[in-house]
């Protein structure tokens, strides 16, 4: 049996925000280590590290960065012979800006769009983790924003403390926060500074936001196309007594 981890660290510095969403207390007992990953993108591991996911359960990817980031940064399981790929179109991506992030004055604002934007791609999303027959990786670009929409959502679905599933997103800033703000400083990114933090009130209003406009998460999945039997599959896959 492989040993829980909830950070997963590669000796290639490739990816820094690879996190397991196991062990947190949910409705009827906590959520099971080696179901879900969250992520930053999967892109510069070595084979060693590929295999290594693999041998431990990996095969599922579901990549939540838009058309160009996957061509300037392509996902290093692309074509890889037992993981299936996943992509999702969101509206919000750069690929498809109707908006300006200087439009805004925090993530929080951000995430409340692509909230209502997005609700059926992410329920589909939460589909694809519920039919995974291994391990399920999310990932986005920092595994911060998008990535940390589709997790906070599977974890309020599954009854995760609201205090929980806020430290969950804030910690990206953590392990990130010195190379986004580099990234930022250095690659001709001209986004707001704002763009490069997780602090807790960006989850908070999203949290919020579910709970007044759709009456929480799982009716805003509900509304948004995830069924009885999704549920019933993610709880029984991420649930342990």
């Amino acid at each position: 049996m492989n040993k829980p981890l909830r950070r997963w660290v590669w000796g290639s510095n490739a990816v820094l925000n690879m996190r397991d969403l196991g062990g947190y207390v949910c409705d009827g007992g906590t959520t099971r280590y080696g179901v879900v990953l969250r992520s930053d993108q999967l892109n510069g591991l070595d084979r060693e590290e590929m295999d290594l996911l693999v041998e431990r359960g990996l095969t599922d990817v579901i990549d939540l960065r838009s058309e160009s980031e996957r061509t300037r940064h392509p996902n290093d399981f692309e074509g890889h012979e037992s993981v299936k790929m996943h992509t999702v179109v969101l509206n919000h991506n750069e690929d498809e800006f109707q908006f300006s992030p200087f439009d805004f004055s925090c993530m929080g604002e951000m995430y409340l769009m692509m909230a209502d934007a997005n609700a059926s791609e992410y329920a589909r999303m939460l589909r694809v983790i519920a039919d995974a027959k291994g391990i399920s990786v999310v990932h986005c670009m920092a595994g911060k924003d998008r990535t940390g929409i589709v997790c906070a959502l599977l974890l309020l679905l599954l009854g995760v403390d609201k205090r929980d599933v806020v430290a969950d997103y804030q910690v990206s800033m953590t392990y990130l926060g010195e190379h986004l703000m580099g990234t930022f400083a250095t690659d001709d990114v001209n986004m707001p500074q704002y763009m490069a933090s997780s602090e807790p009130k960006n989850m908070w209003m999203l949290v919020d936001h579910l709970e007044t406009v759709y009456g929480g998460a799982e009716a805003y999945l509900r509304k948004h196309g995830l069924r009885d039997e999704d549920i019933d599959k993610l709880r029984q896959k991420m649930i342990e007594q």
